[in-house]
């Protein structure tokens, strides 16, 4: 729909790749990435809707939980090749040993518990604090396996948790946890 500035704003349901098609945009978003069984193809064939024979003229964003489908090995995939899907890399030490990776960009669940008593008078949490928080939150859920880990992959730590779920791995978690 169009505003006063001339510019339009349209959201369409791409379930299918061959609905990505069309004009030249700014902004490209996939939402809710984790959850997209067409992912990696529509992120790739997306690149002819921000770019014109090598020059840039809008950019992909990609977010969303890790998700809670099948789906996940795309977004696990384009996450942790940034370089191969010409995704900004971040660099970060948000893993289960604190080594450092190259990766999409992830923000831990404890870095942004915006409740009060977390955040301070600017507006910044306290991630000491909030992780502690989060913390005795899973800890509360140890006695059912299966909640644990789907509480622990929703407010996530790492991004390994973020892919805990489901995915490429080929043993299903919850099962075991059972």
């Amino acid at each position: 729909m169009p505003n006063s500035w001339g510019s339009d704003i349209e959201g369409k349901v791409v379930d299918k790749p061959r609905k990505l098609r069309g004009d030249r945009i700014d902004r490209l978003f996939f939402e809710e990435a984790g959850s997209n069984p067409v992912l990696k193809k529509t992120y790739i064939q997306g690149n002819a809707l921000v770019e014109v024979m090598g020059n840039k003229i809008g950019t992909r964003f990609v977010w969303g939980t890790g998700g809670d489908g099948a789906y996940m090995g795309d977004l696990s995939d384009m996450f942790y090749n940034p370089q191969g899907f010409n995704v900004l890399p971040y660099r970060h030490n948000y893993t289960r040993n604190g080594e450092y990776i190259l990766s999409g960009f992830f923000i831990p669940s404890f870095t942004f518990v915006t409740a009060p008593g977390f955040i301070d008078h600017r507006g910044v949490t306290d991630t000491k604090k909030a992780r502690e928080f989060r913390e005795k939150k899973r800890e509360s859920l140890l006695y059912d396996p299966k909640a644990y880990l789907i509480e622990c992959a929703e407010f996530c730590f790492t991004p390994d948790e973020a892919f805990a779920l489901e995915g490429e791995n080929q043993f299903n978690k919850i099962l075991l946890a059972d």
